[in-house]
């Protein structure tokens, strides 16, 4: 028994000493917890400590990707709870009523026929919803966007292929693929999404260490020291080790747990799926009190107001946005390769000017001359033979040569790698200089890109020059800096010296800059701007790394220091434009295009560049500050300002205090993280801005002025977040996904059916043709002249313009038309419908007749166009109304006067006359 007390007494006091210890181990965490720490059954941090400042060699991330599996953070959606949810509309419950009352009336091929249309719209929709989320793992098993190091080596891989351990390189625009904690962090800046799916935009930095201390403090980490899987670097640079991948990341818990409340673009479409739903209810009331005062029966009345229903409920005015995204998935998909590499805004409609810069419509690359110190070289392509004629010839003062003969350029050549892209989408600099890198037989002891990578940045000093630091094999360091020619000579102090014997940073003998060289590099960069040639230069500068650590070393960004290495100029081929300005013209917005003097006077750039349209002004960096400071841009004013690299900065300083919001198009990264900070420039749009498709337009909340910018999402290339993410929101709200096909079952099958012959004619009313049960034409009409009414002005939108949002905005005002004019035209007594009616139909005439009227309008009006281009949603909300109007068009009457035939009997019956009934029909 004393034991007994004793034993519960030990306990009681340990229980006492758990807040406690817990608080101490909090506020003095020691280094075996730490060791042993378990981070949620992935690794504990001895395993994630080991390789993480090396990086995992190939061999152990292929184990771990072997323990851990592919890193699909985004859970698969359950089909059947997909399904379910169609179930839980207003729409879904309001169109299972009326099968349930077609039921009870006897009526069982009508409910039949609801119960299928329903089904098969709660199929696709699920199937879409489905299909977009297996689409996105295929993006992430296939592109290779992620930058992690391997073997020692920066590579690029799969985001599928993430391992914990890994160590990650993010710049801005990159999308974070698995949970990681920072260890070196520059001006970082990330979107991530909370718990409850909204947004924010988070400062994010690297947990302190110690010189020298190589264990990873993972449980001193807070949520500022951590980035998460889906989030997307705004501004700055990070390195990072993976600790979650796959089903352990925050991103899958999310997204498993049930929404704590609905999303904006969500709320939207349940408003107006409810908006239309009550809609729909007035006008059963109406048509069937209609239909009672005029003498029908109740079978009668319920039927007629069974076909309104089935025909508005559903979502029948979901055809024009549903053909516009539709075709512009199918379109986009082969033309997306076409479109340069452009970047957005997270929010296009607040966007006030768009920059615009000769990078930007540059095709095409293909180097031509290397500057060093002593040396000139000329580069011809190799076309004699054409499997070697990615190969090119050099030549040294007129003279063909080796180029091993000079290791002065084959250290510029090495310097220019560093910048250049491998795998993924390459850009005109990447390929050029690859084509030149191909050329050098060199080694891994003396080549930096097979060097260890450290870190890339942007040299603050200035906004147009970037920095790679890369690590020999003996733990010394070297940075290589791009940049102007003319800016990075002058920041250099000395120069490399001709006289080296050996293609490496190291051991390099310099010189002091002289006049001469400055002289002849004038020269040079004179014969570059006669020949129209674009210019980039190179300098380097060496760090020991004893003392520091090997991130400090890399990470500094002033420009001491520097040693000039040569430069290298490019002819360029450039795009046709012409299509591209116009839209953004098309927008509203104002254009400025900056181009250097050189290019705007090369012929090619001139032909290429065509300005079709627009507003046209050419200034100088001078006039146009001036003019800035007088007046604000005007809209749809195209202005080419003529620019060096100096000019640049100050015009783009300029635009930047006066304008809260630029869209950067063709820019420099190292501008666009200087200069428009204010949202997130997802790079490569069409391709990488997929990674993030169904959360980008779901954490907006004007949902509408953005479908009503779809143009605009199209032209800053990232066509697959208005695709998929509006479709995510559209099948969200389990009613306005609709494809062509389901759309004309709902108003014309779906009318159809419940009219056909199943409705019994009033036996008490005469009618020659009562043994044939006959329908009532308009009934048939309505729903297939409305569907070819609206899919014939849609693809004349096309024809108009290729934006798919016009044509759906063309086709939906059409149709609207057409079903006003059904509303005010009644149309002929009851008898049996033919084939033929369809083309003796007055109704498809003036639709087309209209619809061939807005076609010259929009070419011969570019004003029409504009505010047809830009017409919001929103639309829908007032003209509902006429639509209803429209749906009611089907209405029997015995006469072929407009609308005076029902308003005689209405009447009559409260005068006490009884005019003749009419035959009666559904």
């Amino acid at each position: 028994m004393v034991h007994a007390f004793g034993g519960v007494g030990a306990l009681l006091q340990r229980l006492a000493n758990a807040p406690r210890i817990f608080l101490q181990s909090l506020l003095e965490p020691d280094e075996q917890n730490q060791v042993e720490q378990t981070i949620r059954g992935q690794l504990n941090a001895v395993e994630l400590s080991d390789g993480w400042e090396n990086g995992l060699t190939h061999e152990q991330a292929r184990k771990r990707l072997e323990q851990h599996g592919l890193n699909h953070y985004r859970p698969l959606p359950n089909k059947w709870k997909v399904f379910g949810e169609q179930f839980k509309s207003v729409a879904a419950i309001s169109l299972l009523a009326f099968a349930g009352l077609a039921w009870g009336l006897g009526k069982y091929f009508d409910t039949t026929l609801i119960l299928l249309v329903f089904a098969a719209q709660a199929i696709y929709t699920t199937r879409v919803k489905c299909q977009a989320e297996q689409d996105y793992q295929r993006f992430l098993q296939e592109q290779k966007t992620v930058s992690v190091i391997r073997g020692g080596q920066i590579s690029q891989i799969a985001p599928t292929d993430v391992v914990p351990g890994d160590v990650l390189f993010l710049r801005q625009g990159d999308v974070v693929p698995a949970d990681a904690f920072i260890t070196c962090a520059n001006h970082l800046q990330v979107r991530e999404m909370d718990a409850d799916s909204t947004y924010r935009v988070m400062l994010k930095c690297a947990v302190s260490r110690k010189d020298g201390e190589s264990c990873l403090r993972i449980n001193r980490g807070t949520e500022a020291n951590r980035l998460y899987a889906g989030s997307v670097i705004v501004s700055g640079s990070a390195q990072a080790v993976v600790t979650h991948t796959g089903d352990s990341t925050r991103h899958a818990d999310i997204l498993r747990q049930p929404k704590r409340r609905k999303l904006y673009t969500e709320q939207r479409y349940d408003t107006l799926s409810k908006k239309l739903t009550k809609a729909g209810w007035i006008a059963i009331i109406l048509v069937g009190g209609l239909v009672f005062l005029v003498g029908w029966s109740p079978s009668a009345a319920v039927a007629t107001a069974s076909a309104v229903a089935t025909s508005v409920i559903p979502g029948g005015f979901s055809l024009p946005i549903c053909l516009a995204f539709w075709t512009a998935t199918k379109r986009m998909r082969q033309e997306a390769r076409e479109l340069p590499s452009l970047h957005h805004v997270d929010r296009l409609e607040d966007t006030k000017v768009v920059v615009l810069t000769d990078h930007g419509l540059t095709d095409e690359m293909e180097a031509s001359q290397l500057f060093g110190s002593q040396s000139r070289w000329f580069v011809s392509k190799e076309v004699s033979d054409h499997i070697h004629s990615h190969k090119r010839i050099f030549h040294k003062d007129g003279i063909q040569a080796q180029l091993e003969s000079s290791s002065e350029a084959v250290l510029l050549i090495q310097a220019a790698k560093p910048f250049a892209r491998i795998n993924g989408d390459l850009g005109p600099y990447d390929r050029a200089v690859n084509r030149l890198y191909g050329n050098l037989p060199v080694t891994q002891r003396t080549d930096p890109c097979a060097w260890k990578w450290i870190d890339h940045a942007h040299l603050q000093s200035h906004g147009l020059f970037e920095m790679r630091a890369f690590q020999d094999q003996k733990g010394r360091i070297v940075e290589v800096i791009r940049g102007p020619v003319q800016l990075l000579f002058e920041k250099c102090k000395r120069a490399i010296s001709p006289k080296q014997m050996e293609c490496s940073f190291f051991d390099v003998p310099t010189m002091e800059k002289s006049d001469a060289l400055q002289k002849s590099l004038q020269d040079w960069l004179e014969t570059a701007r006669r020949h129209h040639e674009q210019t980039v230069g190179f300098a380097y500068r060496i760090r020991e790394a004893e003392g520091m650590s090997v991130h400090s070393a890399g990470g500094t960004t002033d420009v001491q220091d520097l040693i000039w290495i040569g430069a290298i100029s490019f002819q360029c081929i450039y795009q046709r434009s012409s299509h591209l300005l116009r839209r953004v013209a098309n927008l509203g917005l104002p254009v400025v295009l900056t181009v250097q003097e050189s290019v705007i006077e090369d012929p090619g750039f001139r032909q290429a560049i065509t300005f079709d349209d627009a507003k046209i002004r050419i200034l100088s960096t001078k006039d146009f500050v001036a003019t800035l400071e007088e007046k604000p841009l005007e809209k749809e004013e195209v202005w080419i300002v003529v620019a060096d690299e100096r000019e640049r900065l100050d015009v783009l300083e300029t635009l930047r205090e006066r304008y809260s919001a630029i869209c950067f198009i063709g820019c420099h990264d190292q501008e666009r993280a200087l200069f428009g900070a204010a949202w997130a420039a997802i790079e490569q749009g069409i391709k990488r801005g997929l990674q993030d498709v169904i959360e980008a337009l779901e954490e907006t909340g004007h949902a509408r002025a953005r479908l009503g910018h779809a143009n605009g999402f199209i032209l800053s290339g990232n066509i697959g977040e208005v695709v998929f993410s509006t479709l995510a929101g559209i099948t969200g709200a389990h009613h306005a996904l609709s494809p062509v096909i389901l759309n004309l079952l709902t108003n014309s099958l779906a009318s159809v059916g419940i009219a056909i012959g199943k409705r019994e004619v009033d036996q008490r009313q005469g009618h020659p043709n009562g043994d044939l049960q006959s329908l009532h034409k308009p009934i048939v009409s309505h729903g297939f002249i409305s569907g070819a009414t609206a899919m014939l002005a849609y693809a004349g939108g096309l024809l108009i313009s290729e934006d798919p949002f016009f044509a759906s905005t063309f086709a939906f005002i059409t149709l609207i038309l057409s079903q006003l004019w059904q509303a005010v035209h009644w149309r002929r007594q009851s008898r049996l419908a033919k084939l033929s009616d369809l083309w003796e139909d007055r109704v498809l005439t003036v639709s087309l007749l209209v619809a061939l009227l807005a076609l010259v309008l929009s070419v011969q009006v570019p004003f029409f166009a504009g505010q047809l281009q830009t017409t919001p949603l929103g639309i829908q909300d007032w003209l509902a109304a006429g639509a209803i109007a429209g749906a009611v068009g089907p209405v029997a009457s015995n006469s072929e006067e407009p609308i005076w035939g029902i308003v005689k009997r209405v009447t009559g019956r409260f005068w006490g006359n009884n005019p003749q009934k009419p035959m009666a029909a559904a």
